[in-house]
């Protein structure tokens, strides 16, 4: 084996470690005593514009908000 290639193995091998340690402690987070949510996990409710909520919806009606897969993205109004 060339060197090179062993150490892209454990390069790798150690980048898969730490992720799996990252997700095993967001399944093990507990909000302190007081914690307020922003974000259910599933959709935008409890968001939007002064005149226009966004709950129970999954994209805000220009596109700028959107939740999938237990993710919050903000999406800019234009390519930066």
């Amino acid at each position: 084996m060339n060197p090179t290639h062993s150490h892209s193995v454990r390069i790798a091998a150690l980048l898969l470690g730490s992720v799996a340690l990252a997700v095993a402690r967001a399944d093990d987070f507990q909000a302190e005593p007081g914690y307020t949510s922003l974000f259910n996990g599933q959709d935008l409710t409890g968001w939007g514009y002064k005149t226009n909520h966004f709950d129970g919806k999954t994209k805000s009606n220009d596109g700028r908000y959107s939740a999938k897969d237990g993710i919050l993205v903000v999406n800019p109004r234009e390519p930066r």
